[in-house]
């Protein structure tokens, strides 16, 4: 039976912005249906019943919201006022949305996006981007691949860069950080659902977690820890794709690249990145690290003159073009594709 989501307020411009959004971020998984009046809603409950029924206040009289309780799995008011009771209307679709999916997640009605047989760690693809010479395009470049990507799957962004212009690219603020997440590992199932909702954050259809504010926090961050996180995430959330933008700063760092399908290293087209690369390359051998070499590959990025610094805009620019034809062309299923060396 498929899951249904009815919309109901008087605001036409606002339930097709907020009904846009949820087709976009819950593709294929679940049915929207929106009205901006109670008639058509009690109509189409005639025929097929709702699992979450979200209603903006004074739509319904109390005969219809009785008819409505009885057809659906959940009535949840939608209110101009912030109530306990209530999602508040008065914010972004976005965050209607993150507040939505952990109030019926209190309801034990939770939105679809979690993983009813719990995702194993080898059913998902780790995507790792890490360059030992440090290519100012290498956020952007995961970022891009990233937008790119969750046209089709489910996948998530981590950036543990220690000044990662998070706020600037994407052009809000955060409460909560990366570093929250791994102390909510010890939560249990619901709990670590419900704080991690409130957390992850949504972009062009990408979820990412905002980066660490305070990078020294993470020197505390034992290795196995960040995996656990990861997996706690694939399972929970069933995600299939997960990009991991890394740098030096975060502890385990080879162990977090050992656990990746494939690494993506840009350098920049000179002979100081060359040498760099040639470096990284003999270390890894002398620490018998040769397996990450099998997974390298290596991008040599042209200066492009116009890259947007904001990342929603990322996916239409010239760094969209690069990764389509030199980085996904190959097919991002085969694990043995020939490095992305361009010059």
């Amino acid at each position: 039976m498929a899951y249904i989501l009815a919309i109901c307020d008087k605001e036409k411009v606002f339930v097709q912005l907020l009904s846009d959004f949820l087709r976009r971020k819950y593709r294929g998984r679940m049915e929207i249906e929106a009205f901006d009046n109670a008639d058509s809603l009690l109509a189409m409950h005639k025929n097929k019943k709702s699992r979450v029924c979200l209603v903006g206040e004074g739509m319904l009289s109390a005969f219809q919201t009785e008819e409505i309780v009885q057809a659906t799995g959940l009535l949840v008011c939608l209110s101009t006022r912030r109530r306990q009771d209530c999602v508040f209307k008065l914010q972004s679709v976005e965050n209607i949305v993150k507040d939505l999916t952990v109030f019926c997640m209190e309801h034990h009605n939770p939105l679809p996006g979690y993983a009813q047989q719990p995702r194993k760690w080898a059913d998902r693809r780790l995507i790792g981007f890490y360059s030992p010479a440090h290519h100012m395009m290498q956020s952007s470049l995961a970022l891009t691949m990233g937008q790119i990507l969750a046209k089709e799957k489910k996948v998530l962004y981590l950036n543990f860069e220690p000044y990662s212009g998070f706020e600037y690219m994407m052009q809000k603020s955060f409460r909560q950080d990366l570093m929250d997440a791994v102390y909510f590992l010890k939560e249990d199932t619901e709990k670590f659902r419900m704080h991690m909702t409130g957390m992850i954050e949504t972009m062009n259809g990408l979820d990412y977690i905002p980066p660490v504010f305070c990078y020294p926090d993470m020197a505390e961050i034992e290795p196995d820890m960040w995996h656990k996180l990861i997996e706690r995430l694939i399972s929970e959330f069933a995600y299939e794709v997960i990009i991991l933008d890394l740098t030096e700063q975060v502890r385990g760092l080879f162990s977090l690249l050992e656990s990746c399908n494939e690494i993506y290293c840009p350098i920049a087209p000179d002979k100081l990145s060359d040498a760099k690369m040639t470096h990284y390359e003999k270390m890894l051998t002398y620490m018998k690290q040769e397996q990450l070499q099998e997974k390298m590959k290596t991008c040599t990025l042209p200066a492009w003159k116009e890259i947007p610094a904001k990342a929603a805009l990322l996916s239409h620019s010239q760094l969209a073009r690069y990764v389509r034809e030199h980085m996904l062309a190959p097919g991002l299923h085969d694990r043995d594709t020939e490095p992305c060396i361009s010059g």
